[in-house]
């Protein structure tokens, strides 16, 4: 699934450096960034989640990416630790968000399961070869 994919990648790419999640968080927040956010991906959205809400319009769609970006922003705002690691962050993101788009419960679990246990170790292992700036400073004494 490829909103699974994307919103994937963003995790990972948020949890590389901290200016990289800064920049995410920064994006999500701005008033003029958001709001070209909402308007573009509602677009996209209508077009990958359009069967799950056949009664759904443009403008519904709208509110649900403002609903979604908001958890988007919460969880790369959190980083990634030993008790919720990037898998665990994907998983549950996708788990609310594809519940949000009235995906079927089945579909929801079987997405974040098979997305995180293909594609997930390559990206773990790189990010943990790479701890954020914010796990660097609390590690100094």
């Amino acid at each position: 699934m490829l909103y699974a994919v994307e919103t994937a990648i963003q995790f990972h790419i948020a949890e590389l450096t901290e200016p990289l999640r800064k920049l995410y968080v920064t994006a999500y927040t701005l008033s003029s960034t958001s709001a070209y956010l909402y308007r573009s991906t509602a677009k996209r959205l209508e077009g990958i989640f359009g069967d799950d809400l056949p009664d759904a319009e443009a403008k519904d769609f709208y509110e649900m990416e403002i609903a979604s970006t908001g958890m988007m922003r919460s969880f790369v705002a959190v980083p990634c630790d030993m008790y919720f690691t990037v898998e665990r962050k994907i998983a549950r993101f996708l788990e609310c968000a594809l519940k949000l788009y009235n995906v079927p419960s089945e579909r929801r679990r079987r997405s974040a399961r098979a997305f995180c246990s293909s594609t997930c170790t390559p990206w773990r292992r790189a990010s943990s070869e790479r701890p954020s700036s914010r796990r660097k400073r609390a590690l100094k004494p």
